[in-house]
């Protein structure tokens, strides 16, 4: 439950995004240590690799320097929906599969048999 409120919380507010990584340090950990399957780590590594990517990195490599250089100062064109669903929002996108994932863990060896 807690490793799925942490990265809740960080889906909520984004005024914790440039820290997350350190946030994620116990949901991570739990994933790692509980999770079942190689599918289920595989999407969790890539979930992981893409949010540990620059915040415009992907930017750079479908937008262009340019136009990702103007995104960090907030000098841009506006995007279009399409740029705004596939290119600035990948990293929204990598926290969610976290949160499905942390959402998806069985349960540990300490935890009652109600649940």
């Amino acid at each position: 439950g807690y490793a799925a409120a942490c990265v809740g919380m960080l889906l909520l507010a984004p005024t914790s995004w440039p820290h997350y990584f350190l946030l994620l340090v116990v949901p991570v950990a739990l994933l790692v240590a509980r999770l079942p399957g190689r599918a289920a780590r595989g999407v969790m590594w890539a979930c992981l690799l893409v949010a540990w990517l620059p915040g415009t990195q992907w930017a750079k490599m479908t937008l262009g320097p340019e136009r990702a250089m103007g995104m960090i100062k907030n000098r841009h064109a506006p995007l279009t929906p399409a740029e705004n669903l596939l290119v600035a929002s990948l990293q929204t996108y990598a926290l969610a599969g976290l949160f499905a994932l942390t959402l998806r863990l069985p349960p540990g060896p300490g935890t009652p048999a109600g649940r």
